[in-house]
């Protein structure tokens, strides 16, 4: 989005400095979400509270009164943009979980066929509930420059594992109907890089690049929470990693710059912290029921 961004205005950032106002908005409405990823936590997260709570790194509000409080500031923030009535360039909108938010798509459907026409607008979505939002969906159609950003960190059992509450079918179901209903949209997927998919993505990319070509891609490196980044892991998997990115910057030439961006930074960090990524990955497979080390047993 960013590089985007910076060539369409490459020639006019005088004029917009001189005569300032504003053409970007990037709304995050509230953290009310159907998942809990390994990879977030309570504060971008409502399902997150109560694994949280019980691992005792949590003493703010329990679900149930966050979930109101989220709603609320839904509420809130759908009045303020009404009453701005901005004229906007570019509108960024995510959750939480945006397709949980019915008001978000009514606000969207009455915006002005100008605001529609001239306005690029981003949504991101983890898909999960997407394909039993038919009227959201349609409320989208008449938006002409539309684009969909996906979170993706993995396919089958294991985007399942990662992105916890996630159904895969669920999740091919909401994206092959954005595709169908929604053909006039840029789809991107973005999977956040991090230990736990690190070493998927042959088997992820096989599946999405090759049986749907027309997605673009952009990869998001995880930082934080830090004891899920790459950075950590120690000199040996680091080579392992590099030597499966390699292979793929031969299958898929077109995602170089993506593979570039994780070489860097596994080159580029000398730290490891894999005992603290054991440690709290045991702990919550011991709380969900589930095993992350059935995913690689011949990794880690």
């Amino acid at each position: 989005m960013r590089t985007g961004l910076n060539a369409k205005y490459e020639n006019t950032l005088d004029q917009h400095l001189k005569n300032p106002e504003l053409l970007f908005l990037d709304i995050h409405f509230s953290n009310l979400c159907d998942l809990a990823c390994r990879t977030c936590r309570p504060i971008t997260s409502t399902s997150w509270i109560k694994d949280a709570t019980l691992l005792k790194t949590y003493n703010g509000p329990s679900h149930e009164e966050a979930v109101l409080k989220s709603r609320e500031l839904v509420k809130q923030k759908i009045k303020t943009l009404t009453e701005l009535k901005l004229k906007l360039d570019v509108l960024h909108l995510t959750g939480g979980e945006l397709f949980l938010l019915d008001e978000v798509f009514e606000y969207l459907k009455n915006c002005d066929q100008k605001s529609k026409k001239n306005t690029t607008l981003y949504i991101t979505t983890n898909l999960n509930s997407v394909a039993t939002k038919t009227n959201s969906i349609n409320f989208l159609e008449g938006w002409k420059n539309l684009e969909l950003l996906c979170s993706i960190d993995a396919i089958g059992s294991l985007n399942d594992f990662i992105r916890h509450g996630s159904r895969w079918d669920k999740v091919l179901d909401g994206l092959n109907l954005i595709r169908k209903k929604l053909s006039h949209a840029n789809i991107v997927i973005q999977p956040t890089i991090s230990i736990l998919n690190i070493f998927h993505l042959e088997e992820y990319l096989a599946f999405l690049k090759n049986d749907m070509p027309q997605l673009a891609f952009n990869f998001i490196l995880l930082d934080r929470p830090s004891y899920y980044s790459i950075k950590q892991l120690d000199p040996e998997l680091k080579n392992r990693a590099r030597e499966s990115l390699k292979k793929l910057q031969i299958l898929y030439p077109s995602l170089q710059n993506e593979f570039d961006k994780i070489i860097e930074m596994l080159e580029n960090s000398n730290e490891s912290k894999m005992e603290q990524f054991h440690s709290i990955t045991r702990r919550l497979d011991f709380l969900r029921g589930e095993s992350f080390y059935k995913f690689y047993p011949d990794i880690f």
